[in-house]
């Protein structure tokens, strides 16, 4: 009990000394495990380990395990000793690390700022904050400490099913879930396949709430949905149309099975059911 008192009196002292800043800091530092399946071909669920950074006007969410592997890659490119055997190595268990990253309020406030990396390819786009329309229904439940509610919303095809705890005033979430009396600290999506749950909640020492400083190509986040659609569904023939590698189409055949391009693909959310 008395570390929540801390931490929460840390975070608003922290975000009354950040109104004057022009720069955003994190002040807490959110860690959830994240499930999830995004094609029925694919017939194991993975698991990752995702934060959500918060600071007094923004956020960032991203995958913990995809930041370092991008940070040890980063560091062999810088020191001129890149090696295809060590990366595979050095980043075999960070495999399973989403390759999206969300900011919220950012660069302004009501604006998303969503970036995705398909293999060597980089995009980022642009939109309002989501509008998410929630019903606080009976299921309270405790979650790292905190006194959780349970609301029912929906966003753009899919229906989640979220806790929130009212004692940290944050309205934000994992993943684009947000717009509730207080911190997100678990969602689950009513076909049960993905979820975030809570597992700590960190002090941060005041790092910068910014930007990844990566070379992005920007587009919309429809063209982004359709491209995604299309790596997911083929990777192989996804390769062959953008790098125009020669792969002949009894290897793709072999490799991706029919079976898989007629799989169900899931997404967190689908632009073509708004």
């Amino acid at each position: 009990m008395a570390y929540k008192l801390v931490l929460l009196l840390y975070f608003f002292i922290n975000c009354f000394t950040l109104s004057a800043q022009t720069t955003d800091s994190v002040i807490m530092s959110i860690v959830y495990t994240s499930e999830y399946n995004y094609s029925n071909y694919r017939k194991s669920d993975r698991c990752d380990m995702m934060r959500l950074d918060i600071g007094k006007r923004s956020s960032h969410f991203f995958s913990d395990y995809f930041e370092q592997k991008q940070a040890k890659m980063d560091s062999m490119n810088m020191s001129g000793s890149i090696s295809i055997m060590r990366l595979e190595k050095e980043t075999r268990a960070l495999e399973v690390g989403q390759t999206y990253g969300i900011y919220k309020n950012f660069p302004s406030d009501g604006r998303l700022t969503y970036t995705e990396d398909i293999l060597d390819n980089r995009f980022v786009c642009e939109e309002d904050m989501p509008q998410i329309y929630w019903s606080i229904v009976e299921g309270d439940t405790v979650i790292c400490g905190y006194g959780c509610l349970k609301a029912e919303g929906e966003l753009r095809g899919r229906k989640w099913n979220v806790w929130f705890a009212p004692e940290i005033a944050v309205s934000d979430g994992p993943w684009k879930l947000c717009g509730l009396p207080g911190l997100i600290l678990q969602a689950v999506d009513t076909e049960n396949i993905f979820s975030f749950r809570c597992v700590g909640i960190e002090k941060s020492e005041g790092k910068a709430l910014k930007m990844v400083n990566r070379k992005y190509e920007r587009c919309t986040p429809e063209k982004l949905y359709t491209i995604s659609t299309k790596f997911l569904s083929d990777p192989l023939t996804y390769m062959r149309d953008i790098y125009g590698l020669t792969i002949p189409q009894e290897v793709i055949n072999q490799f991706v099975p029919e079976a898989n391009a007629k799989a169900k693909l899931h997404f967190l959310e689908y632009y073509d059911k708004e």
